[in-house]
């Protein structure tokens, strides 16, 4: 029982994607996307390294009219000598329950495929009776070597049992899992299954062989430069073009020397090693017409569509024409919309002025290939709808992905969208394009370093720190206060200038609609208050004054709300796909650090405020009588004796010393811990 508290403690604390994962291998995955489909599991990503948990690789024999399965796996625990691999398809997305499960065991040596059921009333699995175990499945064989477990068989194109079909040629959820086996009987999965996000039909055909993929495509040779250096073209326009090339994509060959591209990562144009490509040219063969391709390797598994945005004035999503890949209903085809604000819209004729020249997908890339006139129409029947976009004319250039419904309307992109550097002139071959995250990094930096450090630090000191060191008055101005006002003119000054560049990057009040994020509207709301308390502090009345009270409640109530908001507004605006901090491959110890940061300041609240109530009945501080004189008249002569009592040493003194600096040292490692996930963040 202790284990498993133990256990359950750890699953908590340490990231995602740290545990329930279960061993991986190196499968085979040369042949996905050019003679099969192929899913893997955790994620789709891991095709491009073959280094999965569980590989599916499925075709479709046309001549038997059956699906071609193979099955790779590993043991559950290293030595293990019985355990297996399985695949089930399901009608209902992300449910055990109703699955018929296609079983490969691995029996000391021996390796068989079975069928089995996921009851309908809950997750318990049955193997089908005596005469039906291996339904609708034929030929299979398998191997298990190197640690890894291969398996094989053919399925029927139709199957049922237990009054359910399951047809292979209509969309079916797919679920991968492994486990422990007994003899030849499953036992329950030991990692959690994995289950894809959108039907697949099995009996779709292989992949086109000429759809482009990372292995072993042709390149153009481009021209030779020193690497760095800007080359002229003869269409006017500059690029910069590095002298290494590898194998990259069919989609980038030719980029910046026979087309333009936007490419992402930074830097993949050089190496090949891209993600999401645009590219663009002149039409040979229509004339005044663009050529574009679109690509993109399809991770995470949910996307389905990538676009390119088409802006006259803003590098924003907002007022922009775009047209997208789109594989949904499991044909690929090419639409155009438009973005009024920040979603996307149908026109009225969604292939008005583009001629789609090549489209494919193999569950792993999505590519298009399409002409577009270059006056082209984005005319719809919507408040705002615009005029012609001209491609003659500079225009600022967007690249994104993500999910699409089953007929095509685009939905919000996956991450942050790729921007050109700059506006493009299409007709001219040449452009950088970089996914620029620096205003965003800066914005985030800036906030992270003004709200978490230095205003929890002056927060602090001016609520809990007035009474100390009283003996000591700089310039006549307690150490409090030489602590609190720099600090805190410091944090809003940090504030402004990350407010100005998300500002001038975003180009609006916010780029993201607050019921998708309350980013935006929380840290405006936190950054308005903020700036009001250096305004209250310019006319706060003189002490002793009868409004000194309200002052001070007003003061420290806008002061702790624009903190708290603040706050808040970090924790989202680390969820943002702009940052893609809380929401990629740091979660974990992003999330943890901010609960971290929140539960000791609480911490230090409450034990700093039981400090200050009880300190005084303790021991109430050591105290020294003074004599102040002061003259009465005009002249001088006559004087005014008053008894003050000062104290030398505020109650607990030593102690709130030890925690003030505690606190500094605490919230400063937190707040760079935050900064360094941010300045990794991809």
């Amino acid at each position: 029982m202790a284990a498993r508290w133990i256990f359950l403690l750890i699953s908590l604390l340490l990231p995602h994607g740290l545990i329930f994962q279960g061993p991986m291998a190196n499968f085979p995955v040369s042949d996905c996307g050019v003679s099969k489909r192929c899913v893997g599991s955790p994620d789709s990503g891991c095709l491009r390294s073959g280094i999965c948990r569980e590989l599916l690789k499925y075709s479709y024999d046309t001549n038997a009219d059956k699906v071609r399965i193979e099955l790779f796996g590993t043991p559950p625990a290293p030595g293990s000598t019985n355990f297996w691999v399985a695949l089930g398809v399901n009608q209902q997305q992300g449910q055990m329950a109703g699955t018929l499960v296609s079983e490969c065991v691995y029996n000391n040596g021996a390796v068989q495929a079975f069928a089995s059921f996921n009851a309908d009333s809950g997750y318990s699995n049955r193997r089908l009776p005596p005469g039906q175990e291996k339904l609708g499945i034929s030929n299979d064989r398998g191997s298990f070597s190197n640690g890894i477990l291969s398996c094989s068989f053919l399925l029927d194109r139709v199957r049922t049992t237990t009054g359910h079909d399951f047809a292979l040629d209509t969309p079916l959820y797919l679920v991968l899992g492994d486990g422990p086996a007994d003899g030849n009987t499953i036992k329950p999965h030991q990692t959690t299954p994995w289950t894809s996000e959108q039907p697949l039909v099995l009996t779709m055909g292989q992949p086109q062989t000429s759809f482009p993929n990372l292995q072993g495509l042709q390149t153009i040779a481009p021209v030779r430069t020193t690497a760095g250096q800007a080359v002229p073209l003869t269409a006017g326009g500059f690029i910069r073009q590095s002298a290494a090339a590898s194998a990259p994509p069919a989609a980038i060959t030719g980029c910046a020397a026979l087309k333009g591209c936007l490419a992402e990562p930074a830097g993949c144009l050089d190496n090949g090693n891209c993600n999401t490509v645009a590219s663009y040219r002149l039409d040979p063969n229509r004339p005044g017409e663009m050529v574009f391709e679109l690509w993109r390797v399809m991770a995470p598994a949910g996307d389905q569509y990538v676009a390119m945005g088409l802006n006259p004035t803003s590098p924003s999503m907002a007022k922009t024409g775009v047209i997208a890949c789109v594989d949904a209903q499991n044909t690929v085809d090419v639409l155009a919309s438009y973005n009024p604000s920040y979603y996307s819209t149908a026109v009225d004729n969604p292939k008005e002025g583009i001629t789609v020249l090549q489209t494919g997908a193999d569950g792993t890339h999505l590519y298009c290939q399409f002409s577009v006139q270059s006056n082209k129409s984005f005319r719809g029947s919507f408040a705002g709808s615009p005029a012609n976009v001209d491609l003659n004319n500079p225009l600022y250039m967007v690249l994104a992905y993500g999910p699409a419904t089953p007929n095509g309307i685009l939905r919000k992109h996956s991450t942050a969208p790729l921007v050109s550097s700059g506006q493009v002139r299409l007709t001219d071959v040449a452009v950088s394009g970089v996914a620029n995250k620096d205003y965003y990094k800066a914005h985030a930096g800036l906030m992270v370093g003004a709200w978490m450090f230095l205003a929890s630090v002056g927060i602090f000191t001016a609520r809990y720190y007035k009474p100390m060191w009283p003996g000591t008055k700089p310039c006549g101005l307690p150490v409090w206060f030489h602590i609190h006002r720099p600090i805190m003119i410091l944090a809003i000054s940090a504030a402004i200038a990350a407010f100005v560049l998300i500002f001038v990057q975003v180009r609006a009040w916010t780029a993201t609609p607050v019921s998708v994020n309350p980013h935006p509207i929380i840290g405006i709301i936190a950054f308005g208050l903020g700036l009001i308390q250096p305004i209250m502090a310019i006319f706060r009345p003189h002490p002793g004054t009868a409004n000194r009270p309200i002052f001070n409640w007003a003061h420290r109530l806008v002061g702790f709300s624009a903190h708290i908001l603040a706050i808040a507004a970090i924790f989202l605006g680390l969820m943002m796909p702009q940052m893609n901090v809380l929401g990629g491959r740091d979660y974990g110890a992003a999330f943890w650090i901010m609960v971290a940061y929140a539960a000791f300041h609480v911490l230090w609240l409450i034990l700093l405020q039981l400090i200050d109530w009880i300190a005084p009945l303790v021991g109430g501080g050591r105290r020294t009588t003074t004599m102040q004189m002061k003259t009465v008249n005009g002249h001088g002569t006559v004087y005014e004796e008053t008894v003050i009592q000062e104290p030398v040493k505020a109650p607990a003194s030593t102690l709130k010393t030890i925690l003030w600096f505690t606190h500094f040292i605490v919230v400063a490692g937190l707040t760079i811990a935050i900064l360094v996930l941010i300045g990794i963040s991809t």
